[in-house]
């Protein structure tokens, strides 16, 4: 399912993938609504190489990422308010997981950066 060129609505996000292996295998919304993030997120776990990634941004400095690895996904995000950019504790997640955190992300960033599941990523 690929997402349509404007979402629902006006939410300030952006939504970027690239590298997937099916169709959309990039591209670029405005204003995404859920569905459209989970469609793109799911197209991560399609194929069989490791490959693709998704960032969900409302600006340079407030974003959630993922990308697809061996194991499963991995995934950051940088919470504006103390200027960090952090990573899962666990490194490697399955898709479910990630697929949680980042509608918790989308929902509310500031509370995603509150989950218990976030290491300091140094750069």
């Amino acid at each position: 399912m690929a997402p349509s060129p404007q979402g629902s609505g006006s939410n300030g996000y952006t939504l970027e993938w690239a590298e997937h292996e099916l169709e959309p295998s990039d591209g670029l919304v405005s204003d995404p609504t859920w569905q459209d993030v989970e469609a793109i997120i799911g197209n991560l776990t399609v194929g069989e190489q490791p490959c693709g990634f998704v960032i969900l941004r409302r600006s340079d400095t407030d974003f959630f990422q993922c990308a697809r690895v061996e194991d499963g996904l991995i995934a950051e995000l940088h919470d504006p308010v103390d200027d960090e950019h952090l990573e899962l504790a666990a490194g490697v997640a399955p898709p479910e997981f990630v697929l949680r955190i980042a509608r918790a992300w989308f929902d509310d960033p500031a509370s995603a950066a509150t989950l218990d599941v976030w290491t300091p990523l140094e750069l």
